[in-house]
């Protein structure tokens, strides 16, 4: 495509491109917000660098991917003043009232619709270190054997509404996390393993390693063998792009057909991020 209005550059063969020449300060005309989405659902990950950006600018920049919405289990102290859509994450090596996603995971995925994307807006950032690595589901699907794939079509997998040890982490990290614990004790959902994304129509695979706890229809040992392959096969570098943060970095990702993980390998200094959650209108489909 030439007549972007818009600089676009591929990080990894797999997923992922820098965008470049946009301040999203700016009200964006509706052919840029086009070409954006276009190249979103093309990428899967868009990042764009050194942008300034008011919380009600970050606010209506990711709202032309959707609907921001409130997670309920984020409380209000940890949500931007002006903007209550924003979540406000920090880790230092003192306190950390980040979520425990320091493993691949698929966000929210044990709720009933889980978000559609999800957008982020670094505001300080460790000297080195606490980069984010995404994952390409519709690779990881798309290189299994016919066998597998067969093996897998029309399986559904269980989802608990909220894992006990990711709630003790946050408990432990910050007291205020404490109200999550009100999403334990309600039963566990099924997604479809292997689903249809809604708008690209591609076929990609929807297993969170950090909570999709058993593949329904099968005993418990065989479940367990074919999530630990998937483990190991979702983790593997030629389905990845890993993102070197700075200060006023962003970044849009496509919650349906990625995975990702931080890396916490920073023990100095802050990294702190507002974050802009996007509902979707429906859950995961065969």
């Amino acid at each position: 495509m030439t007549d972007r209005n818009f600089d676009l550059r591929p990080l990894t063969g797999a997923l992922g491109a820098e965008v470049k020449g946009l301040d999203l300060a700016q009200t964006l005309d509706a052919a840029v917000v086009s070409q954006l989405h276009d190249a979103w659902l093309q990428h899967q990950v868009l990042f764009f660098r050194d942008q300034t950006l008011t919380p009600s600018q970050f606010k209506a920049f990711a709202s032309l991917f959707g609907k921001p919405e409130i997670l309920p289990f984020i409380p209000m102290e940890l949500r931007v003043k002006e903007e209550p859509d924003i979540e406000i994450f920090e880790q230092t090596a003192w306190m950390n009232n980040a979520p425990p996603t320091d493993t691949i995971h698929i966000d929210v995925s044990s709720r009933d619709i889980p978000s559609k994307a999800a957008v982020l807006l670094c505001v300080e950032t460790p000297e080195a270190g606490g980069d984010t690595i995404w994952v390409n589901m519709y690779d990881a699907y798309d290189r299994l054997s016919d066998s597998m794939k067969e093996l897998l079509k029309g399986k559904t997998a269980t989802f608990p509404k909220l894992d006990f040890a990711m709630v003790e982490r946050f408990i432990s990290a910050e007291p205020a996390m404490k109200q999550m614990l009100d999403m334990f004790w309600q039963p566990p959902i099924n997604h479809p393993v292997v689903h249809t994304h809604p708008e690209t129509g591609k076929t990609a695979l929807f297993v969170d390693p950090f909570r999709t706890r058993h593949i329904n229809d099968l005993e418990k040992d065989e479940s367990e063998a074919i999530l630990q392959f998937l483990r190991k096969h979702i983790a593997k570098p030629e389905f990845q792009c890993r993102w070197n943060w700075e200060p006023r970095s962003v970044c849009i990702w496509d919650n349906r057909c990625t995975a990702h993980k931080r890396i916490d390998d920073h023990f100095e200094g802050r990294r702190l991020f507002h974050r802009a959650s996007i509902g979707a209108d429906e859950p995961p489909r065969l």
